[in-house]
């Protein structure tokens, strides 16, 4: 009723602003109407006429023009204004050129209060490094940029967001950012409390583990977590571990970190050092993950100095072994069935056979019935009794020999 009235006093508005316009103009040329002619007068009348129609048309479609207008704005206000989420334009330079009431309940703060102020005034200090690297990002690639931080309302009351952004040219040609703000603390809060849950679970498993286990934060290097097994593989306390970097405790620092950033899961030998000063051989495996929002990498570290020095000694056993092979005349290994698992040079020549024609084959094979019968139950003897047995006995010629 109130548009219908303002349109009412529109019209009769423009009526007299017309009539006013048209004595002027007949003041300025006047006309003679009464010397034209019938046939003049009704052409006039008619383009008159015509002309008024025309107007009319021009009135209505202006009419329904602005009716799709104001339906197009309140279109706008409920999609924009009255949004679930909050709806920001951000400058090159980072200040806040638009945003609807969402956006601004958020903060806490009167929409127009917004315009012109940087939103790096509402992200807390310790994440506004994450914002610049995105808004960087945003602008250098075009790419849209998606990021998780924590921001604080003009009461300060602090709330976790995730800002969905855009880059697009703005009214006047310079680059904007077109951003969506979605309050996301109660997933935050409901992730908090399913790590907590897990948390306890997991410790203990960490603290049962018998390697010793380091959490890493992958960029800075400084170790965040350590089991009881890392405190008394290396002899620092927890609290001292928790001051230090992994290279602290390494003795080859610049090849371990090394490691560790270019994503190897498995160490196989690198040498750390311990409180005292001990330095002993590791294998190291680590696992790449991320951990309260942060790249971070588990290694599982075991000392290896008992296995090394096993090996040592089984290579030297074996050397040994080589050794008294080479110098005996016949010497061979058998398993419980008679099957030939080594035999030396010597034993070998008695038979006249490559290698690979007597390992894997049973004595029997090359010897006569007897020999062979004799000789499985000197074996089965030895296997039951478990002690050794020396005989001498005269060593049977191939049943093929002539």
């Amino acid at each position: 009723m109130t548009k219908k009235k303002t349109r009412s006093d529109q019209t009769a508005d423009l009526r007299r602003q017309a009539e006013e316009m048209a004595r002027t103009k007949a003041a300025q040329a006047p006309e003679d109407l009464e010397t034209l002619s019938p046939e003049a007068t009704r052409q006039l009348l008619h383009e008159l006429r015509v002309h008024q129609i025309e107007l009319e048309i021009q009135n209505e479609e202006l009419c329904r023009t602005q009716g799709e207008l104001e339906a197009s704005r309140a279109r706008y206000f409920d999609l924009y204004d009255l949004a679930p989420v909050g709806y920001f334009t951000v400058s090159e330079q980072g200040l806040i050129i638009e945003a609807n009431l969402t956006a601004a309940g958020l903060l806490g703060v009167a929409r127009g209060a917004l315009v012109k102020q940087p939103l790096t005034r509402f992200i807390l200090p310790e994440d506004q490094g994450i914002y610049y690297r995105h808004r960087e990002q945003l602008f250098e690639t075009g790419a849209p940029q998606v990021c998780e931080m924590r921001l604080a309302k003009k009461n300060g009351a602090q709330f976790w967001a995730r800002l969905e952004a855009t880059a697009v040219q703005g009214a006047d040609g310079a680059p904007v950012c077109r951003a969506v703000m979605i309050d996301i603390t109660e997933r935050k809060r409901v992730e908090e409390e399913l790590w907590e849950s897990h948390e306890e679970k997991y410790r203990r498993l960490f603290e049962l583990e018998s390697d010793a286990l380091f959490l890493i934060d992958n960029e800075r290097g400084t170790i965040c977590e350590v089991n009881r097994a890392a405190e008394h593989l290396y002899g620092y306390s927890r609290e001292e571990l928790l001051r230090m970097k992994n290279t602290d405790v390494s003795a080859e620092a610049e090849k371990t970190e090394r490691a560790a950033q270019d994503g190897l899961n498995l160490v196989p030998l690198r040498w750390h050092r311990k409180k005292d000063g001990t330095r002993f051989p590791v294998e190291i495996t680590a696992t790449h993950f991320n951990w309260k929002g942060r790249p971070n990498h588990l290694a599982a570290i075991r000392d290896i100095t008992e296995r090394m020095q096993a090996e040592a000694a089984l290579k030297e056993a074996a050397e040994k072994y080589r050794s008294l092979a080479a110098s005996v005349d016949s010497m061979y290994l058998v398993d419980r069935d008679c099957t030939y698992l080594f035999v030396n040079e010597g034993h070998r020549l008695r038979f006249g056979l490559p290698l690979e024609e007597i390992v894997g084959r049973r004595y029997g094979e090359f010897h006569f019935e007897k020999n062979a019968r004799e000789f499985a139950e000197y074996v089965k003897e030895v296997c039951e009794t478990g002690k050794p047995s020396i005989k001498e006995r005269r060593f049977p010629a191939p049943r093929w020999s002539t």
